[in-house]
């Protein structure tokens, strides 16, 4: 069912129940039937990092590795999109 589907289901429950449809609520939490409340599960993600400094007299470089969701496990955001699975970054950083 589409989101909008839901929402004329959950205006048409209201009706059914003797309420009006366009309550004013706090938050939109507190809006609609708990039946159409979505719920995201919690979820784990690990992520590891190395980073490694090189100093001399006149300069230091920086290089850093990290893997992100490391066991590449199905995560989603609050609306319940997937996020992307792992992901590798490589940074290097000087100073003079």
């Amino acid at each position: 069912m589409i989101p909008v589907s839901r929402t004329l289901a959950q205006r048409a429950a209201l009706v059914a129940l003797g309420l009006s449809p366009l309550l004013a609520c706090s938050s939109s939490e507190s809006q609609g039937l708990p039946e159409f409340t979505q719920v995201v599960d919690s979820q784990v993600t690990h992520d590891v990092g190395v980073s490694w400094t090189v100093s001399r007299t006149l300069t230091r470089v920086t290089s850093t590795f990290e893997i992100d969701n490391l066991t590449d496990a199905k995560v989603y955001d609050n609306f319940g999109l997937q996020r992307p699975g792992r992901g590798f970054y490589v940074k290097v950083s000087g100073e003079i």
